[in-house]
């Protein structure tokens, strides 16, 4: 490997490093108050999201136990966990507190992928449209999770960095500069 793309490689983990919005433990805590994590912009947004989250839950201790519990009976939880061992309840797999959210989400769909080929063979369109709203259940709530902690605009400005860095290295004239 010549020392240029020993550079370049390091001079692209560095950028991203420095570029990536969002510390995972940010992400975790904004996963758990329900708010993709893709639409905050920055850590100092997501830590004020997250305190006013905090504060209003510390100085509401009696509406937000009462909250809860009618969150409980209407199933409306904003945790992508809870929502995804409520419709792992609904599927028929088990899990326990030490099991991945990542993990769980693959044996909800192989539990779906098996219901679906039930209905099937079983010429069932009742079973099929509850599966199917399963299905979109689980697309909906892997949906709200993160893909990538760094945007496609950086990527593409890290690339047009990489370029020009590359282009300078190896005294490669540009166009259009002068």
């Amino acid at each position: 490997m010549s020392v240029n793309a020993i550079s370049s490689a390091m001079a692209a983990t560095i950028y991203i490093q420095k570029t990536s919005r969002l510390s995972d433990e940010i992400i975790d805590k904004l996963i758990d108050l329900g708010i993709n994590p893709n639409e905050v912009s920055s850590n100092y947004q997501a830590t004020k999201i997250i305190q006013e989250a905090e504060s209003s839950n510390a100085s509401s201790s009696l509406s937000s136990v009462s909250a809860a519990s009618a969150s409980d009976k209407t199933g409306a939880s904003n945790s992508v966990r809870d929502r995804a061992e409520k419709l792992a309840d609904k599927v028929g797999v088990s899990y326990d507190e030490n099991t991945l959210t990542e993990d769980l989400l693959e044996d909800i769909q192989d539990a779906i992928d098996a219901m679906f080929a039930l209905s099937a063979l079983q010429n069932d369109k009742s079973l099929y449209e509850t599966v199917a709203g399963y299905q979109e259940e689980l697309n909906k709530i892997i949906s709200d999770i993160p893909n990538a902690p760094v945007s496609e605009e950086e990527v593409y400005s890290f690339l047009d960095l990489l370029g020009q860095y590359n282009k300078q290295a190896l005294n490669i004239e540009q166009k259009g500069q002068g």
